[in-house]
């Protein structure tokens, strides 16, 4: 059902697009959160994440620097995935389905090279049923900005506000563990390393969590053989998943990204 959703979101804009013209799709079509496969040992287990978001209303789309994104309305569809690889069957232990509605407004970026904010609502679920259900819907503003300094390094910023709206009743103390504040920041080069911090603190400072992602593009130095980068990822904390969003767990992951 959750997914069903997303696709109703995102397929108006999709069939919009592709009416007389299809490359309006691709101009519409905008990376969103990271994409990328990683894996863990011991037990053996995947995660991945899938993101893309789609203008529906705005500003013609030209070639954009590295960070910027056109003011308009967007609609975005994200998935994360825990995959037990060491299971009999190979089950998906949990997922995490985010549609999301939002406008992107750009405002003076004084010494910034970009800023704007971004409002809007989604919805988050594991798309389960029973005790292993979790979901809720929730409002949210973010300011995003990034600054481009000689030799291709910048920094980006991105934290995102939420409250959450509607019933919680899946999860009724998701708010001490995720908390209403995302503070998102990177810094790094545009084909080279990059660094980037997700840190979460519950509403009674209590829990919490922290992820780092450090990517490394191979797209340079194989002159465009391998179109990816290499990816490191380290989880700490509550909230990873949503069915077991109350368990402290620490993960060290590695794989490759397409989007960072």
């Amino acid at each position: 059902m959750r997914s069903i959703l997303a696709v109703l979101l995102i397929l108006p804009a999709v069939v919009s697009a592709a009416e007389g013209d299809p490359e309006k799709i691709l101009d519409a079509i905008s990376p969103y959160e990271p994409v990328y496969f990683l894996l863990r040992p011991n037990p053996l287990a995947a995660k991945f994440q899938i993101s893309l978001a789609i203008r529906l209303f705005g500003e013609p789309m030209d070639k954009l620097d590295y960070g910027e994104r056109r003011d308009g309305l967007y609609t975005s569809f994200s998935q994360t995935s825990l995959w037990d690889l060491e299971g009999d069957s190979k089950p998906f232990y949990d997922s995490s389905y985010r549609p999301e509605v939002w406008y992107h407004q750009s405002l003076p970026s004084g010494p910034l090279t970009h800023f704007g904010v971004e409002g809007g609502g989604g919805h988050e679920s594991n798309g389960r049923d029973g005790d292993l259900s979790r979901s809720f819907n929730h409002l949210f503003i973010r300011p995003v900005g990034r600054m481009n300094f000689t030799n291709g390094w910048h920094v980006g910023f991105h934290p995102r506000a939420r409250v959450y709206v509607t019933s919680l009743e899946e999860n009724p103390d998701i708010a001490r563990y995720r908390g209403n504040f995302d503070l998102e920041a990177e810094i790094g080069q545009d084909d080279q390393f990059q660094l980037a911090a997700i840190g979460r603190i519950g509403n009674a400072m209590d829990r919490g969590s922290i992820q780092l992602d450090a990517t490394y593009p191979l797209t340079v130095p194989t002159h465009g053989w391998a179109n990816f980068d290499l990816h490191l990822q380290v989880f700490h904390g509550y909230g990873e998943s949503l069915r077991a969003y109350d368990e402290k767990v620490t993960h060290v992951l590695a794989g490759i990204s397409f989007v960072r």
